[in-house]
């Protein structure tokens, strides 16, 4: 089954960040996208939610120190 495909605002809401700051993230190979002809990012839920969680988990290691 295949995972559902997000919009650039839809990653920015759940990662709590910009539109801006999701295609830095794409930009630099941090999260994939593949792109429509018309050039709207398509992002994998599942891939989002990976990189939330260990986003998260780097925060709270940090927190740790």
């Amino acid at each position: 089954m295949e995972s559902a495909k997000l919009l650039t605002s839809d990653v920015a809401r759940i990662l709590d960040c910009s539109t801006d700051n999701v295609r830095l993230l794409e930009r630099s190979g941090q999260l994939h996208a593949d792109k429509t002809e018309g050039g709207v990012r398509l992002f994998d839920r599942r891939d989002v939610e990976r990189f939330a969680r260990e986003r998260a988990n780097r925060i709270e290691t940090r927190s740790r120190r």
